[in-house]
């Protein structure tokens, strides 16, 4: 699914008042939000719980030694860190 395509299927379910669906506009808005809501937080080392789909927490990746494989010498990776996302057992079914 493309961005645009989420936006019209967001838009679509999204009911405004009187019964007509929601702008694609404003529906792209509420969808940005939402991400750049969770990626800050999850940036400053919490966990965005949304129930029915999953969890997305910050992940360690412990620093490692690793062989370049040009100059075959050894070489270390520093520790980094990423977004991890677990899903819940609603979406695993």
């Amino acid at each position: 699914m493309t961005w645009n395509e989420l936006v019209r299927q967001a838009a679509a379910l999204a009911k405004a008042p009187q019964s007509r669906t929601l702008p694609a506009t404003q529906a792209k808005r509420v969808l940005v939000a939402a991400f750049v809501t969770i990626a800050e937080d999850v940036l400053h080392g919490g966990r965005v719980v949304i129930p029915g789909f999953g969890v997305f927490y910050r992940r360690r990746h412990a620093a490692r030694r690793v062989r370049n494989p040009a100059t075959k010498e050894p070489m270390t990776v520093p520790e980094t860190t990423g977004v991890g996302f677990r899903c819940s057992r609603t979406i695993k079914r």
